[in-house]
């Protein structure tokens, strides 16, 4: 582009004669080198300007007696090496920008691992978006942990936004990670998980932060090899089961109380039992999802819009819902979004199997 300037402004300039308007004009150059090329090559562009600009001038020679081509010469110059500057600095925040990008990509592959994910139980596939398309990491976070007492899968949603979500989530995950493999009790890994949330705060409070209310809802499932699959939910939205003959809701007759807000009634929390049919599969998510709107301000219809993919392929699902949520909200933004597709691997003469 800087090239295709220097050959209009100097055919103008040679048809017009100019002399005394290209200094301005061949300041362009530069310039416009500035915005796409690097340091080198925008200096080398700046030094043609100027390279041109004398030629120029010096025909003929008669020229070099006026005090306008001076002040041209010396304009061009000067605005050429503010341009080389310019783009210097561009060029730094740039690399700074990409290694922050980096440090973040790694930040979200430790928090967040990828999917999906094949244990001796479950197949889970799914994805997770957070609200800044640059930000890659926000508060909505899922696992998945193969231990000796079935396949565990985490999906939670902290509340709130910004670097002390982060770290809670951070917080809850770990914490469940070790949990879920080594205690034999759902119910025993939710309260590591609450007891992680406590800790949490007292850190923050002892580092000389303000006392940090936030809590974090939750649903925690335990997938068995011989098919029952035990959950509990804390604050969390319901599961969705899909099968190629039907959607339903997986209601939870009593919800317990979110992450961090356990301490405000005794046994608030309960394990639920299910099965699920051979062919059906469980949809958890956070409400980033079921709550995305579009522009006149309706809710996303999860429930309806599964309904017409039941014929779907696995591998389709996710994708199909993920493009779908970006034509939904199209122009009005999105929350975090985190959702996961859980298929049972049963054994054979399980109940599950035989049903």
């Amino acid at each position: 582009m800087a090239l295709a300037c220097v050959a209009v402004i100097m055919a103008a300039d040679f048809l017009g004669a100019h002399q005394y308007w290209i200094g301005i004009t061949l300041l362009l150059v530069p310039v416009m080198a500035s915005f796409e090329l690097s340091p080198r090559r925008t200096a080398a562009f700046g030094a043609l300007a100027v390279v041109l600009l004398i030629w120029r001038y010096g025909l003929p020679r008669s020229q070099w007696n006026h005090i306008d081509a001076w002040i041209s010469i010396i304009t061009v110059a000067l605005g050429a090496a503010a341009c080389v500057l310019a783009c210097y600095r561009r060029e730094r925040r740039l690399g700074q920008l990409m290694k922050s990008r980096y440090t973040v990509e790694m930040l979200q592959h430790a928090l967040l691992h990828k999917l999906p994910v094949i244990t001796d139980e479950a197949l889970v596939a799914g994805f997770y978006r957070a609200a800044e398309d640059e930000a890659n990491v926000g508060g909505d976070l899922y696992e998945v942990v193969g231990s000796p007492y079935g396949t565990r899968v985490l999906v939670a949603d902290v509340q709130g936004k910004g670097l002390g979500a982060l770290q809670l989530a951070a917080a809850v995950v770990t914490a469940f990670r070790e949990a879920a493999y080594y205690l034999g009790e759902p119910l025993m890994v939710v309260e590591r998980m609450e007891q992680a949330v406590t800790r949490h705060r007292q850190r923050v409070q002892a580092n000389g932060g303000t006392a940090d209310e936030r809590f974090v809802t939750a649903l925690v499932v335990e997938l068995r090899r011989d098919g029952e699959i035990r959950l509990i939910d804390c604050g969390h939205p319901e599961p969705i089961a899909f099968s190629p003959t039907g959607v339903r809701t997986v209601p939870v007759a009593e919800p317990g109380l979110p992450l961090g807000l356990g301490e405000l009634r005794d046994d608030c929390r309960r394990v639920h039992t299910l099965r699920l049919d051979p062919e059906e599969g469980l949809l958890l998510y956070t409400d980033g999802v079921n709550e995305s709107r579009d522009v006149r301000g309706a809710f996303y219809p999860l429930v309806r819009r599964l309904r017409q993919w039941t014929d779907l392929p696995r591998h389709a699902l996710v994708r199909t819902l993920r493009a779908d949520l970006d034509v939904f909200a199209r122009g009005t933004g999105r929350d975090d979004q985190a959702a996961l597709f859980i298929w049972q691997r049963v054994e054979p003469d399980s109940p599950a199997a035989t049903a």
